[in-house]
């Protein structure tokens, strides 16, 4: 579906660790193969991670509000507490949004996740996994409303692009199929910016992605790295630090601070079992390489500790608690199954028409 016309289409990716900037690299790709125009506008990190694969493209420093985890303090918690701030970074997006249609002639708009990323005068698009918001247990009758809530919230868009397949062979469970679907949503298949190839023969017994906000993305780190470096297991660990260059090999791990996409499909061809946190962007490229692993959730986040138990025993995951882990047997556990691996794929049809269709209105 050959666009005939250039369009200029703006994308903005949260920077709340690496799977939002990374998610959006296969969108990037669709719109570029099909002749858009396309201008990223993202904080320092996500620029990292895109600029790497789009080189030639244009970029805008667009400012993005940080949540930091805390190492005592729940991370749903903890998040609660930079409302505020959450919701100053609304307010600066919209005020940034305004100027950036007007000087770059902007088309269209495709925001992963930054709410304040939206236009009256042109289309703007809405990528979000998350329609309920999981809340901590004691607080679990309130998710209905909330959900309403955040209904009326994501309105504001024309459209809703949601990263998972339709229908009970789904990747995100309650997080998008629990509740009635809005209408102006539309499922896009999976967003994963690797493709999957066969090789038999694995070079390492482990890939360990550290990911998330900072502190909790050092501390797994940590963490994953001493319980690896008791064993004897053959290990690459890549530590989502697109800003710094390390690398090193020491006994059984090879490290390595950042990974590029052809670096990092390398590797994951090369591991026979994935560990990473069960954030979902990581889920989904695990789907889409249909590979094994082991996830950990993060301590407090709802969304991920959800996902952990949603996708245990389930297309070829397994979920441990990284306090009292054991890979050696995870990998055991993992090495007697055979996954029934479902058709995870980029909707990318139905991606292009609905741009077009809002093009073509508007």
């Amino acid at each position: 579906m050959q666009n005939k016309k250039i369009y200029k289409i703006l994308i903005s990716p949260l920077d709340w660790g690496l799977g939002h900037a990374s998610r959006c690299i296969p969108l990037i790709q669709l719109l570029l193969d099909n002749n858009f125009e396309v201008i990223v506008a993202s904080s320092e990190s996500p620029k990292k991670i895109i600029q790497d694969e789009f080189p030639n493209i244009e970029y805008i420093e667009f400012p993005c509000v940080t949540i930091r985890y805390s190492e005592k303090i729940p991370a749903f918690l903890k998040i609660s507490m930079q409302i505020p701030k959450f919701l100053y970074g609304i307010l600066l997006e919209r005020i940034y949004i305004r100027k950036i249609i007007k000087e770059k002639n902007i088309n269209l708009i495709i925001s992963d996740n930054r709410y304040g990323f939206f236009s009256k005068k042109i289309p703007s698009i809405f990528i979000t996994h998350q329609l309920a918001i999981k809340l901590p247990k004691i607080l679990s009758f309130f998710e209905k409303s909330l959900y309403y809530l955040h209904k009326k919230i994501i309105s504001k868009f024309d459209k809703i692009f949601i990263p998972d397949n339709a229908g009970e062979d789904n990747a995100s469970g309650d997080l998008s199929h629990r509740f009635p679907k809005p209408e102006n949503a539309v499922f896009i298949g999976i967003l994963s910016r690797f493709k999957q190839t066969r090789q038999e023969n694995h070079k390492y017994d482990i890939l360990a992605i550290i990911s998330g906000p900072e502190p909790s993305r050092t501390i797994f780190e940590k963490k994953i790295t001493a319980r690896i470096s008791k064993t004897q297991l053959k290990a690459v660990i890549s530590g989502g630090i697109p800003q710094k260059n390390i690398c090193y090999e020491k006994d059984n791990i090879k490290y390595f601070s950042h990974l590029k996409t052809s670096e990092m499909q390398e590797v994951l061809n090369a591991s026979k079992t994935i560990i990473c946190r069960s954030g979902y962007s990581s889920v989904m490229d695990i789907l889409r390489m249909k590979k094994k692993a082991i996830i950990f959730p993060t301590k407090g986040q709802t969304e991920q500790e959800y996902l952990a138990r949603y996708l245990n025993n389930k297309h070829g995951f397994i979920s441990q608690n990284i306090e009292n882990s054991n890979i050696p047997g995870g990998i055991s556990e993992l090495e007697t199954r055979t996954p029934d691996y479902k058709n995870f794929i980029l909707e990318e049809d139905i991606i292009l028409k609905t741009i077009i269709d809002l093009l073509n209105k508007k």
